[in-house]
């Protein structure tokens, strides 16, 4: 996905079939799930890859 102009970036999830290396599966009730972006920057004209502060989400 591109930022575009304003560098944020948004992607709905379906709690129903969260992503995981193994398939997809549910959240659950008071499970925390972490996430965290990993992107790609322009550096003086040179791609570089970073990280977004990660996030704790815990389902109620």
């Amino acid at each position: 996905m591109n930022s575009g102009s304003t560098g944020t970036a948004a992607l709905p999830i379906d709690l129903g079939a969260m992503p995981t290396p193994t398939g997809l599966v549910a959240a659950t009730l008071f499970s925390t799930w972490h996430f965290q972006l990993w992107h790609r920057d322009g550096v003086n004209g040179q791609s570089t890859s970073n990280f977004a502060d990660a996030v704790a989400v815990t389902f109620q």
